[in-house]
């Protein structure tokens, strides 16, 4: 009985060893060491454990993969680097993304969002414009030239007609806010009394908003905007009635835009709401038309 009990304290002991080794093996296996980190020359950077040296290449185990690297393409070795090196990378949206780099190849970067995080992140070098160890700050300009259709809602007596608008504006990355841009907008407009050439007004307005882009495919993004600022007005009643001064202006629109270069030349239409406001009233007017916009 005692031989008994002692031979199933063995078995009982063999088996938990064996459960540790096995638990140490799938772990090996699923998580390679990460002891080296090879940079290549063409810029490329992988993470893993060199499993096998040879004449001209090296085997390297990655978490996804192993993969052979001839010594030719290997610019240097970090030998049991377990730090990760933080990265900068800006998108073709204009947004800087932060992260610790895991490894790259030609098609894509591995990542993790905090230095200590499980799970890592992928982004494709096809979305990443720069990437870099330095902090990335883009201005990111982009130049736009809106024609358009100016629509005065509530002209009253006035009877004003639609008339054509000329705007155009500047815009760039808020470097606060990631993923805002600011706009500063201007254009020009003259609007007549369909019956009376002689009753018109004359709108110039300068605004500065601020704009989100949201995409919504490769090629297309939708960009709502909020802003202020103020309008020169000219204004004829056509009957010696003058008024010649700048009014404060409220704004808010929506931009639909398609990317015929990407990330350069966008076409796309466009409405924007216009309230104009002074101790005599509001003028609540519209302007909707075709936009083009080159990015630097």
């Amino acid at each position: 009985m005692i031989y008994c009990n002692s031979y199933m304290r063995d078995i009982m002991r063999k088996r938990k060893s064996l459960l540790f080794i096995a638990i140490v093996i799938m772990l090996r296996a699923a998580i390679p060491a990460g002891a080296e980190i090879i940079h290549l020359k063409d810029g490329q950077v992988i993470r893993g454990e060199i499993v096998k040296k040879g004449d001209g290449y090296i085997q390297v185990k990655t978490r996804y993969q192993v993969r052979l690297v001839r010594k030719s393409n290997i610019e240097r070795i970090e030998e049991g680097g377990n730090s990760l090196r933080k990265i900068y990378m800006l998108t073709r949206e204009g947004v800087v993304v932060k992260g610790y780099l895991v490894e790259q190849d030609s098609q894509r970067v591995v990542y993790k969002k905090n230095e200590t995080s499980v799970e890592n992140s992928t982004m494709s070098k096809l979305d990443i414009l720069r990437m870099s160890e330095e902090e990335i700050r883009p201005v990111d300009l982009e130049f736009a030239f809106k024609p358009g259709i100016f629509f005065p809602f509530n002209s009253g007596g006035a009877n004003l007609a639609p008339s054509t608008a000329l705007m155009a504006n500047l815009s760039f990355n808020s470097i606060v806010v990631p993923g805002l841009r600011a706009e500063i907008d201007s254009g020009f407009t003259r609007t007549e009394n369909s019956d009376d050439p002689e009753r018109y007004m004359q709108v110039i307005p300068v605004t500065v908003s601020g704009i989100y882009p949201l995409r919504i495919s490769r090629s297309f993004t939708f960009s709502p905007r909020l802003g202020a600022g103020m309008s020169m007005v000219e204004y004829n009643s056509g009957q010696g009635e003058e008024l010649d001064g700048q009014i404060f202006t409220l704004t808010a629109g929506l931009k639909f835009q398609y990317s015929l270069i990407q990330r350069r030349f966008f076409i796309g239409v466009f409405f924007d709401y216009y309230m104009l406001w002074d101790s005599s009233g509001m003028l609540h007017t519209g302007i909707g038309g075709v936009a083009l916009s080159y990015r630097l």
